[in-house]
C-alpha cells in the first residue's frame, strides 16, 4: 500500500516518505502495534549512530542506526523498513533501508543505509582540523533532555578513520559537528563559542547600549523613536495587525492581572483561573497607575515602559535540524529571546523622569521573558543564522560592529512581517511571565497571539501539569474545581507514556479531562513524582518529566530558586541561577537519584551542530547534524 505520510525533518526540506507497494518484502505489523503508534508520525526521528563504508571509489555507503522505537514507527507509518531524506531542495532524496537490499548489508539489524558521495580529501581535511583543536570531548545528552548522560573523546590522530575506510570497513562517525565551529564544514569561523557573546547577552554594554536600549527612569525623549531592544518596540511590531493601538495592546496584556481569568484548552474546556483577587491592585499601584501618570494620564506612552533589559539569548539548542523537523510546520532555526525585568517607577516631581530625590525607580518580582520563533526552514539558511551568532564571539559587545551584527539577526526575527502566516505576522511563539509582586504568590504564566490576530492571550502552561492553589484558583461555575495533578493517576500514566520518547510533550488533555494548567506554581520542593513509580527506568523517567515543566526546571529539579535570569535595576547584571552558570551541576532528586545538568555546553554543541550542518548529499561529507537531538522542551 501506498503511504503519502510525508513530514519536514530539519535542514531545509526532509522529507520522510513511504514508497511504493511494489515492495514484497516489507515487513508486516499488527493492526494493533500500527495504531499505538500512529499518533506520532510527524514527530522527528532519532537518529542514535552514523556509519559510513566506501564500497566502490568515492561512492559511500551512509547507515542510520535507529533505536527500535524509532524503527517500528517507520514501518508503521510506511509500511516497511525504508524512507528517504532529502538534505536540500537542489538535489534529489536519497532512500535509507533496513531491507538488506542496495548498499545495506543486513535486513532488520537498525541500520537504515543508503548512497551518498564522499570526498576522502574533504575528510582528510577534517580530520586534519580536528587535530588541531585544544579540546576534542563533546557531551552526551539523554536524547532530546539536558541531562548528560556521558562523555566522549574524539581522536585527535585520526578523528575519522581514512584508512579503514579505504579498506573497505565499516566506521563509525563521531559527532565532530558539535565540537565547535569546523570550517571543513563550511563554518564562518574557527573561534570558540563565547556563551557570553553568542548565546546568553547579559553585559552592560549591550543590555545599556545607548543606542538601543533604554532606562526606564530616564525622560521620554530618551527612547523616542523607539530603540530596536527595547519593550516598546517589541511590542509595536507585535501589535501590528491587532486591530489595537500598541498602548491598548500592552494594556489589554496587563489586564489579565485585574480580573479572574479562565484559561481554556485547545478545545475550549476551561482550565484555570490563574490569578488572586489581589492581583488588580498590585499591577494598578505598582506599573500601570504610575505608567500612566508620567505617560499624562492618557495612553500608555511606550518610550517610558518600565521594563529594562535583562538578556537576549539565542535559544539554539531548540532549532529543529535535520532530521529533526518536529511538527508539520517545518524547521526553524531555534528561538531568539529578550528578557526584561518589570520596575517600579515613580516620578514624584513630575519633571518627567525618575531620577530625582524622592522619585522610585527599582526593580520588582517579575519578569517577562518575548519568545520568537526564528522563521527559517532551509539547510542553507539556518548555517549562515547559526553562523552569525557564532561570529559574534568574534567581535567585542559595546563596539559598534557587535552591536551592529546583533541588531541584524533581532531585527530580521522580531519586525512585523517576519512571519506572515502567523497571528498579526509576528514571529512570536509564547510569551512567559515569572512573577511573585502581582499575585501574591511566585507564578509562571504564558500568552500567545491567537489566530487570525488579536491580543496576547493567556493559554495552558505548556509542559506544566494543572497544580491550582485552592485559595484563588477557582470560579464555582466556570472552571474546574481546585486539583493538583500531583500524584494523580493521570500524572502516572503521562509519567509511563513518555518513558522512551525524547520527544514527549504533555499533552493539554489526558484521559479526555484538563491536564495542562493555566499558569505554574512555584514551591520550592515542587517535584511531579507518583508512589507507584519504582523502577529504575520509571523514575529517571520521573526526574525527566518532571524536570520539563515550568515549576520543576525553576525549583529544585535544577537547584534553582525560580528565577534562571534574576532581573536588576539600572547599571546592574542580572544574576544567573547556578543551572545555567554550573557546567557540572550535580542535582539528587526527591527519589535519591542524581543527575547531571551541563546547560551552557549543550546549547554550545547544538549551535556548532547547525553551524557545521551539511546541506546535501552531494557535498561529499557525511551530514554530521543527523544525530543531533533538539531539546524536548519549551523552557
Amino acid at each position: 500500500m501506498n503511504r503519502t505520510s510525508r513530514f519536514l525533518v530539519a535542514t531545509g526540506i526532509v522529507l520522510l516518505a513511504a514508497c511504493s507497494a511494489e515492495d514484497g518484502d516489507a515487513p508486516e505489523l499488527a493492526s494493533s502495534d500500527v495504531q499505538a503508534l500512529r499518533d506520532t508520525r510527524g514527530l522527528p526521528l532519532r537518529v542514535d549512530d552514523l556509519f559510513l563504508q566506501l564500497p566502490t571509489g568515492d561512492s559511500g555507503a551512509l547507515s542510520l542506526k535507529l533505536a527500535e522505537r524509532e524503527r517500528a514507527r517507520v514501518l508503521a507509518d510506511n509500511g516497511r523498513a525504508s524512507f528517504t531524506l532529502a538534505l536540500s531542495a537542489r538535489e534529489p532524496s536519497v532512500e535509507f533501508n533496513d531491507l538488506g537490499r542496495g548498499l545495506d548489508a543486513r535486513a532488520g539489524d537498525g541500520l537504515f543505509t543508503g548512497a551518498v558521495s564522499v570526498n576522502v580529501e574533504l575528510l582528510t581535511r577534517l580530520n586534519r582540523e580536528v587535530s588541531s583543536l585544544r579540546e576534542t570531548t563533546v557531551r552526551r545528552f539523554a536524547p532530546g533532555s539536558r541531562v548528560v548522560s556521558g562523555s566522549e573523546r574524539i581522536p585527535t590522530t585520526s578523528a575519522i578513520d581514512i584508512e579503514a575506510l579505504r579498506r573497505g570497513a565499516t566506521v563509525r562517525l563521531p559527532r565532530i559537528g558539535e565540537l565547535g565551529p569546523l570550517q571543513t564544514l563550511g563554518a564562518v569561523t574557527t573561534a570558540s563559542i563565547n556563551p557570553q557573546k553568542s548565546l546568553l547577552i547579559r553585559s552592560l554594554p549591550v543590555i545599556e547600549d545607548p543606542a538601543r536600549t533604554m532606562n526606564p527612569c530616564n525622560a521620554a525623549a530618551a527612547n523616542s523613536p523607539l530603540k530596536k531592544w527595547t519593550f516598546g518596540h517589541l511590542m509595536e511590531q507585535m501589535a501590528q495587525g491587532s486591530g489595537l493601538s500598541a498602548s491598548d495592546f500592552v494594556n489589554q496584556w496587563l489586564n489579565a492581572w485585574r480580573a479572574q481569568q479562565s484559561v481554556t484548552a485547545t478545545g475550549g474546556a476551561p482550565v484555570l483561573d490563574a490569578t488572586s483577587a489581589a492581583a488588580a491592585a498590585n499591577v494598578d499601584s505598582l506599573i500601570l497607575n504610575p505608567w500612566k501618570q508620567r505617560s499624562g494620564g492618557g495612553a500608555l506612552n511606550l518610550s517610558i515602559a518600565p521594563f529594562r533589559l535583562q538578556a537576549i539569548v539565542y535559544r539554539s539548542d531548540l532549532a529543529q535540524s535535520s532530521p529533526y523537523g518536529g511538527s508539520l510546520a517545518g524547521n526553524s532555526g531555534g528561538e531568539l529571546r529578550f528578557v526584561f525585568g518589570a520596575m517600579e517607577v515613580r516620578d514624584a516631581n513630575g519633571d518627567g523622569d525618575a531620577n530625582d530625590a524622592g522619585d522610585t525607580c527599582q526593580p520588582i518580582e517579575m519578569s517577562t521573558i518575548f519568545e520568537f520563533g526564528v522563521p527559517l526552514s532551509s539547510c542553507t539558511d539556518i548555517k549562515a543564522w547559526a553562523n552569525a551568532w557564532v561570529n559574534l564571539s568574534t567581535l567585542l559587545p559595546g563596539q559598534p560592529a557587535y552591536g551592529a551584527a546583533l541588531e541584524a539577526l533581532t531585527e530580521a526575527v522580531v519586525v512585523h512581517g517576519a512571519a506572515p502566516a502567523k497571528p498579526n505576522q509576528s514571529a512570536l511563539n509564547q510569551l512567559r511571565t515569572n512573577e511573585l509582586d502581582l499575585t501574591g504568590i511566585w507564578q509562571l504564566r504564558e500568552f500567545v497571539l491567537p489566530a487570525p490576530g488579536g491580543p496576547l492571550t493567556q493559554t495552558t502552561t505548556k509542559n506544566n501539569p494543572r497544580e491550582h492553589q485552592v485559595t484563588f484558583t477557582s470560579v464555582p461555575g466556570v472552571t474546574p474545581a481546585p486539583i493538583d495533578m500531583n500524584g494523580s493517576p493521570a500524572l502516572l500514566t503521562e509519567i509511563l507514556n513518555s518513558m522512551g520518547d525524547p520527544g514527549y510533550q504533555v499533552p493539554e488533555l489526558s484521559g479526555g479531562a484538563p491536564f495542562l494548567g493555566g499558569a505554574s506554581m512555584y514551591n520550592f520542593e515542587t517535584s511531579w513524582d507518583h508512589p507507584e513509580l519504582t523502577s529504575p527506568a520509571e523514575l529517571e523517567a520521573r526526574f525527566t518529566f518532571s524536570s520539563k515543566t515550568c515549576s520543576g526546571c525553576h525549583t529544585r529539579e535544577t537547584k534553582t530558586s525560580f528565577y534562571h535570569i534574576r532581573p536588576a535595576g539600572p547599571g546592574a547584571i542580572p544574576a544567573l541561577s547556578e543551572f545555567l552558570l554550573n557546567n557540572s551541576l550535580l542535582v539528587t532528586d526527591v527519589r535519591g537519584l542524581s543527575h547531571t545538568f551541563a546547560e551552557m555546553d549543550n546549547r554550545k554543541q547544538a549551535l556548532a551542530s547547525l553551524a557545521n550542518q551539511v546541506c546535501g548529499f552531494k557535498v561529499g561529507l557525511p551530514p554530521l547534524q543527523l544525530t543531533r537531538v533538539p531539546l524536548a522542551s519549551t523552557h
